[in-house]
C-alpha cells in the first residue's frame, strides 16, 4: 500500500470514529461560511442539549465589546438552513420549541461559557455556526457537544441498535454453528472455498458483535471507547 493511500485510510478512519461519538470536541479553524454545519441529534422529550464553548475568534476581530454580536449556534428542527443561505433570520429569532439560537458578546465569546437547555418534546435538530456579518470574518472556534436523551447518549432513532446489532450477531452465530455442522456431514466433500465461507461468517460474527458493543458503549457513556477500531478492523 502507499503512503498516500496509507494517510487516506487513517484520515477516513479517524472521520469515522469521531461520527460515532455522542461527546464531540470540534474545533474549527478560519471558517468562512455563513452558516456551518455540525451535526444532526434526534431528541426525545427531556433531552439535554448542553454545549462548552472554549473560545470563538474572528479575523478581523469587531469593534463591538459588550453588545450582542451577529454569529451563534442555532438548534433548528425546520430545516431551515443551508450552507448556502446568507439568511440570519433564525439566529435572530426568539427562541421556541422549534428553534433555539445562542448568541453572546465578544467578550463573551473570547472567554467561553457553558450552554444547556432540556427539550421539551421530540424532535430532529440541526446543530448550526451562523456568521451573519456582511463581510463575512474569519471564525474560529472550539467548543465541547454534549447530546444526550433521557436514558442515552444515541439520537432518538439510533436508541433500539444496540439490541438490533446483538441479535443479528445471535443469528450469525447459529449459522456459523450449522454450517460447521453441514461441513462436518460432508467431510469428503469440502473444498477451500468451504473453508473461506467459514472465515467470512467468524468475520461477519464478529464485527456485528463489535458494532453492538460500540453502540452501547456511546448509549451508556457517549463515546465508543475503541470498540469502533475493532469493527472497522473486521469489517474491512
Amino acid at each position: 500500500m502507499s503512503k498516500i493511500s496509507l494517510q487516506f485510510l487513517v484520515i477516513i478512519l479517524l472521520l469515522l470514529i469521531l461520527c460515532t461519538t455522542r461527546i464531540q470536541k470540534l474545533t474549527v479553524e478560519n471558517d468562512n461560511c455563513n452558516n456551518h454545519f455540525l451535526l444532526d441529534f434526534g431528541f426525545q422529550e427531556g433531552g439535554i442539549f448542553k454545549i462548552q464553548v472554549d473560545y470563538v475568534l474572528l479575523d478581523p476581530p469587531p469593534n463591538q465589546m459588550k453588545t450582542l454580536l451577529p454569529i451563534g449556534f442555532i438548534a433548528d428542527s425546520t430545516s431551515g438552513i443551508s450552507e448556502e443561505d446568507p439568511s440570519c433570520s433564525l439566529l435572530l429569532q426568539p427562541n421556541n420549541e422549534s428553534i433555539f439560537s445562542i448568541r453572546k458578546t465578544q467578550e463573551d465569546w473570547k472567554r467561553g461559557f457553558t450552554f444547556q437547555t432540556v427539550m421539551n418534546e421530540t424532535k430532529l435538530y440541526s446543530i448550526w455556526y451562523s456568521n451573519c456579518y456582511q463581510d463575512l470574518p474569519l471564525s474560529t472556534y472550539e467548543i465541547t457537544l454534549n447530546l444526550k436523551n433521557p436514558n442515552s447518549y444515541l439520537s432518538a432513532g439510533e436508541i433500539p441498535l444496540p439490541t438490533i446489532y446483538i441479535l443479528f450477531f445471535v443469528i450469525y452465530l447459529l449459522l456459523f454453528v450449522s454450517w460447521q455442522m453441514f461441513l462436518k456431514k460432508k467431510a469428503g466433500k469440502k473444498y477451500k472455498i468451504h473453508s473461506l465461507m467459514t472465515v467470512l461468517l467468524i468475520a461477519k460474527s464478529l464485527s456485528i458483535f463489535s458494532k453492538s458493543v460500540e453502540y452501547y458503549l456511546i448509549s451508556s457513556t457517549g463515546k465508543s471507547k475503541g470498540a469502533d477500531i475493532a469493527y472497522y478492523i473486521f469489517h474491512l
